[in-house]
């Protein structure tokens, strides 16, 4: 068969014929006269019977297309198909021309062609020239290779082309394009009157940071709305005048809500203009909690080791908390009460902040003078210690307070003066009394003042009992002393027993049954105080020497009081490692201890170069235990001491060179950690990447990369991009074995890249 066009196969309408050209057909040869002569008669019944052959078979043809154009498609049919054809009508024409131009026959063609127009133009009965242009354009294309000019001039003619475009010209054209880049175009201010042309009112809510601390400087022309905007949205702590911004947004009407106010972003020094401008942030929580915060040391861990560092904290602490409202008592109370204690254990008795910590409203209490109606009653179950790093107050003062009043009562007939607004009249004539008393003065004067059962009951009674003391802990070769309050203790026997720590607790506690122990020194000291007396002695221990731990007992007749006391300190720093965890140790001068063994257990490890390590281990091993170094003991509680393996991959892909159906290159990171910490990537096994592309309309691909894959810390693995791409999913697996167990974990990391979102 032909390689014909299928459009040029198609009979169609092309072999149709009028109901027209069929009756004249069948008028041909025939009048009136026929029926008047015999012997024409035959002859003319003959043609009829012929013409009615070629019509029925023309109407077999019609009914069945298929037919004719596989008569038409093969050359040795061809011309039958064609005899089927009416001549004269448009499928006669155009399938004879289309033979002579499927053979080659150029004039032969071109006379059909020329016929076919003529038939066209025929004023009563015109054929169609449907497919007329198909034919030419046909001949055009297949005498393009004997004469390619010709026929580019014809197609030139036939589609009406016209070339008229001049080449332009590049250097007269490149001289108009820019060759710079106008730094005006992209100049903030540029930007901004861009800004302000799209939101004329508010521009400035589209502004960056540093357009936003620009703004500022014209801080005066602020309308109301653009000052509570800024002051809610503008973050710009730095900038000079940003408390006179936060100044003006807390005096608008209405106010604005200083809660939304991030105070502890601010400086000391901005919190300080903010309360000077605006007293009213006093009552305001977060405000005292950022300022408190502020006062704070560098290292508040420090607070706990270092009594004077403390109080010293405390005292700032205490002049902020002076000028609270009466809303903030909660706060006032306990920063007055936790200063006065640590200002005690210093050796300071301030006698203002005493009395400003007994002005506050008292619902009831066994000393103070009880507050008939306040709304603002002290709460002492709220928890501070985030801003003071103290406990909370307890629930019973009473003894700071009388301390604190002793230390003043003692010191004259007149003293108690200053308390008589605040402390119970009976109760404060009392206290004067036992102050006066036990510091000598004349019992004929004071003993009065007390009920005979009272007075009896302080003239015998023996106290030993330890004066607040700023050490905590003694370094290994400090001298160690003790501050004692004394009475009724004509002789005090001295009693020390040296703890052993290979044997004993970490944490001993001074309550030791000592019972059938023999001290390891003994001795007493006496003193000619009267009985009534109550006098301060300062104990010097010598005896301990060195690190370590002793229990010190002090015994006057039936009464006692122990210390327990510590020279030296060990802090352990554990950091982990691959293999287990490593354990150092330092003394109370931060120095590191070289020597010191751990024990786990029924497990036991031993320093090596000032450290040691503990193995990972299976089967929930021990985590609690002791360190040793020397006379000192100090308790260690691991982190958990099994495997934790993790897989951890990134991506780097170059957007650039993502081009559909070209390579590129992508960059895998591996990491592979124990506990955080890195390990070698050969120990993964069998290493799979399986790469994931999933294209529009749902389809997705996927590649993967198992056998030989050579993990490094980076690796660069060529791909090809698949056309249509929105995303690049990686998933990279395998399996480690644990060095513990044996057991084999598998162990996976995916990454996603996207791209072509708009898609």
């Amino acid at each position: 068969m032909s390689t014909l066009m299928p459009e040029l196969l198609s009979c169609g309408e092309r072999s149709s014929i009028s109901k027209a050209t069929f009756l004249k057909s069948l008028s041909l040869g025939f009048d009136h006269h026929s029926f008047l002569f015999p012997g024409a008669k035959s002859n003319r019944m003959l043609a009829m019977r012929s013409l009615l052959i070629l019509l029925l078979a023309t109407l077999a043809l019609r009914a069945n297309p298929d037919l004719f154009r596989e008569s038409f498609a093969d050359p040795a049919t061809r011309a039958t198909a064609i005899a089927t054809l009416t001549p004269g009508t448009r499928d006669h024409f155009f399938f004879t021309a289309l033979d002579h131009q499927l053979n080659g026959r150029a004039r032969e063609y071109a006379d059909a062609v020329a016929a076919w127009k003529a038939a066209s133009k025929d004023k009563k009965n015109p054929v169609a020239t449907a497919g007329l242009d198909t034919l030419e354009n046909r001949r055009i294309l297949l005498a393009y290779d004997k004469d390619p000019k010709a026929a580019l001039t014809e197609l030139t003619r036939v589609l009406d082309l016209k070339f008229d475009a001049t080449k332009p010209d590049s250097a007269a054209a490149n001289k108009a394009l820019p060759t710079s880049l106008d730094p005006l175009l992209i100049s903030p201010a540029s930007f901004q009157k861009i800004a302000e042309q799209a939101n004329p009112r508010e521009p400035y809510i589209t502004y960056e940071s540093q357009l936003l601390s620009t703004e500022l400087d014209s801080l005066q022309a602020f309308s109301p709305e653009r000052i509570r905007w800024f002051a809610e949205n503008a973050g710009c702590t730095d900038h000079p005048r940003f408390t006179e911004l936060l100044n003006k947004a807390l005096a608008l009407k209405p106010p604005f809500d200083a809660d939304n106010i991030d105070f502890s972003s601010l400086s000391l020094s901005q919190l300080d203009e903010l309360k000077k401008s605006t007293p009213a942030l006093l009552s305001n929580d977060s405000f005292s909690e950022a300022y408190l915060k502020k006062l704070t040391p560098a290292y508040p861990a420090e607070l706990v080791r270092h009594p004077e560092a403390h109080a010293a904290f405390l005292a700032a602490c205490k002049d902020y908390a002076l000028k609270l409202p009466p809303a903030q008592n909660s706060l006032k109370a306990h920063v007055l009460y936790h200063h006065l204690r640590l200002q005690e254990i210093i050796g300071n008795y301030p006698l203002d902040d005493l009395l400003a910590y007994l002005s506050l409203p008292r619902q009831s209490h066994p000393i103070i003078v009880r507050t008939k109606e306040s709304d603002h009653y002290p709460a002492t179950d709220t928890d501070f210690s985030e801003i003071t790093h103290c406990p909370n107050v307890p629930d019973n003062d009473s003894p700071l307070i009388k301390s604190y009043l002793g230390h003043f009562l003692k010191a004259s007939d007149t003293a108690q003066k200053p308390f008589v607004p605040f402390i119970q009249e009976k109760r404060l004539a009392a206290l004067h009394a036992e102050a006066r008393l036990l510091e000598g003065a004349d019992p004929a004067r004071w003993a009065s003042v007390l009920p005979p059962d009272a007075y009896k009951s302080l003239r015998e009674e023996t106290r030993i009992s330890f004066a607040p003391s700023i050490h905590e802990i003694f370094s290994a070769d400090e001298n160690v002393s003790l501050p004692l309050d004394l009475k009724n203790t004509p002789s005090l026997l001295i009693r020390i027993y040296a703890i052993d720590a290979k044997n004993g607790s970490a944490s001993p506690d001074a309550s030791l049954d000592l019972d059938g122990l023999v001290p390891h020194h003994t001795r007493a000291v006496t003193f000619a105080q009267a009985p009534l007396i109550l006098h301060r002695e300062t104990i010097d221990l010598p005896e301990l020497s060195g690190a370590g731990t002793w229990i010190v007992e002090f015994v006057s007749e039936r009464f006692s009081a122990r210390a327990l006391i510590h020279k030296g300190n060990l802090t352990p720093y554990v950091s982990r490692t691959p293999a287990g965890q490593l354990v150092r140790l330092f003394d109370e001068k931060s120095q590191p201890v070289a020597n010191f063994t751990l024990t786990l257990g029924d497990e036991t490890f031993t320093s090596k170069d000032g450290s040691l390590t503990v193995p990972n281990a299976a089967n929930q091993p021990v985590r609690r235990g002791t360190l040793t170094a020397g006379n000192l003991k100090t308790d260690l509680i691991l982190e958990e001491r099994g495997d934790s393996f993790e897989l951890e991959s990134s991506v780097l892909l170059d957007r650039e060179q993502l081009l559909a159906d070209l390579k590129t290159t992508l960059h895998l990171r591996t990491r592979l950690t124990n506990h955080g910490q890195p390990v070698p990537l050969e120990k993964l096994e069998n290493p799979t990447l399986v790469l994931k592309a999933q294209l529009l309309g749902g389809v997705t691909t996927e590649r993967s990369i198992a056998d030989p894959l050579v993990l490094a810390a980076t690796n660069e693995i060529p791909i090809l991009i698949p056309a249509d791409l929105l995303s690049l999913t990686l998933t990279l697996s395998g399996t480690v074995t644990s060095p513990t167990t044996g057991e084999k974990k598998t162990l996976t990391t995916t990454e996603t890249y996207q791209l072509n979102g708009a898609l």
